[in-house]
């Protein structure tokens, strides 16, 4: 039976990733600090849409108490009655449905043998700020303010650092939750970590589902995810992704359409210096003109966008066959997007993190001392994450160079 330590496990971020390890953590009664870079948990956008698939679900039912999570479907969105089986594409000029199909998909690997949770959906539409605030109940609030810089490895632990020259109490263990670009990857595993830059560039975007905007609108919009696609734009392919989501509970969001825009600069009829300089209205009027000879049941999605919301990122994945191997730091870790970030073609962004999440809770609550954890225990975690990220990560590449047009990388085959 093993022993919990005595001084905390300092969780650096306080994503989904890091608030889903914070509650396994205490489910286990093993003390734990999140730090956090933002001043609080409502100070920038979250995101917006996002789908928590069955190995997510079961992820975060291994980890959070009954009360969270039940918090945490019933401020989830509605899935659409015909479920979440399958999608397809449609032409964005011609609002014809592609020929082929881009489902059912096959799941994911899973690292956990753990229980579904009861009557479990399938897989779930959230909005990610909804979700963070529900999985934010029950916890001791994040510290905030604290951007990491580095951390320093002590004869009995590990101090984190931060940007505003203070420091952490030591820990047992830190953990690097912090997202794409990790300070806490870099310092651990240096530049293997950094991602790659496919080179395609995204615009997101969300629409309110204001009232007489659903007659508007495509039809087969209602049935989940949708996907339009433009070959015949001049400059390159475009390609719209979106979901409607619907509220049901108290203090809701107002229901809203969520989108993404993704290609290359040159489909845009800009170069990429250009794009990443763009304001907010730039990006928006861009949207609109790129898509201005869309098929009417299509257009109103860009063409009713909420100015504010659109933003501009980089289309980024780790390398898609070989995750860095670094050497194991006892006291030193990391999950999600620190360490195997994908496009957002696979869906699985999220849920590879919440499933990291709950694998180490799994390998910390079973071998634990006094001291800590030894180097056996937290490489078991890594090479267990990377045996079913790695897989995740490669698929989603895959699916955004084999349906969505994104260049191949020069050094991958896959």
């Amino acid at each position: 039976m093993s022993t919990n330590p005595s001084k905390p496990v300092l969780i650096i971020g306080s994503g989904l990733g890091g608030l889903t390890l914070a509650h396994g953590l205490q489910r286990h009664s093993i003390p734990f600090i999140l730090y956090e870079r933002d001043s609080s948990a409502y100070s920038r956008r979250q995101g917006y849409r996002i789908r928590i698939h069955e190995a997510g679900l079961t992820a975060l039912n291994a980890c959070l108490p009954e009360d969270v999570y039940k918090g945490f479907e019933d401020t989830a969105a509605l899935n659409p009655v015909a479920g979440f089986l399958s999608f397809g594409a449609f032409d964005a000029r011609t609002g014809e449905k592609n020929p082929g199909d881009f489902g059912p998909r096959r799941a994911p690997p899973a690292p956990l043998n753990a229980a579904r949770p009861p009557n479990s959906p399938g897989s779930l539409p959230v909005d990610r700020q909804v979700m963070r605030t529900a999985l934010l109940r029950g916890l001791p609030e994040p510290i905030y303010e604290k951007n990491f810089r580095s951390y320093t490895i002590t004869p009995t632990g590990v101090i984190a650092h931060f940007a505003d020259g203070t420091s952490s109490s030591e820990g047992s263990l830190l953990v690097g939750a912090d997202g794409i670009y990790s300070h806490v990857a870099q310092q651990l595993i240096g530049a293997a970590c950094t991602p790659r830059d496919t080179g395609a560039r995204m615009i997101y975007g969300k629409t309110p589902l204001i009232e007489g905007l659903e007659e508007k609108l495509h039809p087969a919009m209602n049935q989940g995810l949708f996907i339009a696609i433009d070959k015949d734009n001049e400059g390159g392919q475009l390609n719209l992704f979106l979901e409607i989501m619907r509220f049901k509970h108290e203090g809701a969001p107002q229901n809203y359409i969520y989108w993404v825009l993704g290609a290359y600069p040159e489909a845009l009829g800009v170069t990429a210096e250009e794009l990443s300089k763009m304001s907010v209205e730039e990006a928006v009027a861009l949207s609109k003109h790129v898509s201005r000879e869309w098929n009417p049941l299509i257009k109103p999605v860009l063409e009713y966008q909420a100015a504010e919301q659109s933003a501009v990122l980089n289309m980024t994945t780790s390398h898609p066959t070989s995750l860095p191997v670094w050497p194991t730091e006892a006291r030193v870790t990391v999950l999600g997007d620190a360490i195997h970030q994908m496009p957002p073609t696979g869906g699985s962004g999220a849920n590879t993190a919440l499933q990291g999440a709950a694998l180490l809770v799994k390998y910390l609550s079973e071998g634990g001392g006094e001291a800590g954890w030894t180097k056996e225990t937290i490489e078991g975690y890594e090479n267990s994450l990377r045996g079913f990220a790695q897989e995740i990560v490669k698929r989603s590449y895959g699916a955004a160079v084999k349906s969505f047009g994104v260049k191949p990388l020069p050094d991958v085959t896959i």
